[in-house]
């Protein structure tokens, strides 16, 4: 999916600028990346159940091997654990994802500075924010705050057809270019959350017992999300749980290319 650079008949790279995504989108980056769904289950959560195993890992590992080592950490916020405990990890260079939560209706959650401080001196890890329909004063800052410590991702969870990509165009417009990412999962629904004005957008998987999201549904909400979040530099990252799903939509993809 994503550009590879020109090589000669050798095989050998050849120099010179590669595509990006930039503010404008000023290299027509195909702006789609596929990602399993299963990445997010991969990460390890820090809570009460987890921390001794995590306080072994710190006890037990170097700072170089934990600078080097793949394991992915995830905090949602307001667990119960001291969040210093959260900025011992991202100052050893641990790789923490930090996730906003707010229990008030139309609030994603806000990040307290001491965490952003600490991302402000550790070059891995992010934080994830949740989607406000209507965007507060206080999270559009906060946003912007985050962008300047460490890497940004909206998490947009999606049902079709409820959510319209023209109201996550109009929720993501007052972040512009805080944003490095946009997480993008069209989510499975449960036999009793399908409704028939739904059915056009899903089929029954039998393995699954779930209905699942047409690869061109999903494609096609793609679609309308595309240009303005490339103009504002925001990487599309689309979730997949099959490898059929995964096959379907990269076809979508080169179809629409050629």
């Amino acid at each position: 999916m994503a550009f590879r650079e020109p090589t000669n008949g050798n095989g050998v790279a050849r120099k010179g600028r590669k595509k990006h995504l930039t503010i404008y989108n000023t290299d027509k980056y195909y702006n789609l990346t596929l990602s399993s769904a299963e990445i997010i289950k991969k990460r390890i959560p820090i809570n009460i159940l987890t921390k001794p195993d995590i306080d072994t890992y710190m006890a037990t590992t170097s700072p170089i091997d934990m600078l080097t080592d793949d394991k992915q950490f995830i905090y949602d916020q307001n667990s119960l654990l001291d969040e210093d405990y959260i900025i011992t990890m991202i100052k050893k260079g641990m790789d923490v994802y930090y996730r906003s939560r707010d229990p008030r209706k139309g609030h994603a959650g806000l990040v307290p500075d001491r965490i952003l401080e600490a991302y402000a001196n550790s070059n891995r890890g992010a934080v994830v924010f949740g989607m406000e329909a209507e965007p507060h004063r206080d999270y559009i800052a906060n946003v912007e705050k985050a962008h300047e410590a460490t890497r940004v991702i909206i998490d947009c969870t999606v049902v079709l057809p409820d959510i319209t990509a023209s109201d996550v165009v109009m929720s993501l417009a007052p972040l512009s270019t805080n944003v490095d990412e946009v997480q993008v999962d069209v989510v499975p629904l449960r036999e009793n959350e399908i409704a028939d004005f739904r059915k056009t957008y899903y089929y029954f998987s039998l393995a699954d017992n779930l209905y699942m999201p047409y690869a061109k549904a999903k494609f096609d909400w793609f679609k309308q999300i595309k240009n303005p979040l490339s103009g504002w530099g925001m990487l599309i990252n689309m979730f997949y749980r099959s490898e059929d799903d995964k096959k379907a939509l990269e076809d979508l993809v080169k179809k629409d290319k050629s």
